[in-house]
């Protein structure tokens, strides 16, 4: 992956990843297309307003803090 430069101070940009929790489990964010559906079984709301999602779609985020000043720049590559 390229270098990447803080477009408000200059400074260098480090790679990293924020992480969603849940179910046991940790997991990089995602990025989808499109507006958020409350997924259903047989027309009835999947408990906990659960997402519909498309994996197909879904594309990891990376994000670059800046080392100088903490900007925080999140990228759906």
């Amino acid at each position: 992956m390229e270098s990447r430069v803080c477009p408000d101070c200059g400074a260098q940009m480090e790679t990293g990843v924020i992480l969603d929790f849940g179910h046991n489990q940790v997991r990089q964010s995602h990025w989808q297309p499109g507006t958020a559906e409350v997924a259903t079984f047989f027309g009835i709301p999947i408990g906990g307003g659960t997402i519909k999602i498309d994996t197909k779609k879904m594309l990891p985020v990376t994000t670059y803090r800046c080392t100088g000043c903490h900007l925080l720049r999140s990228y759906a590559e």
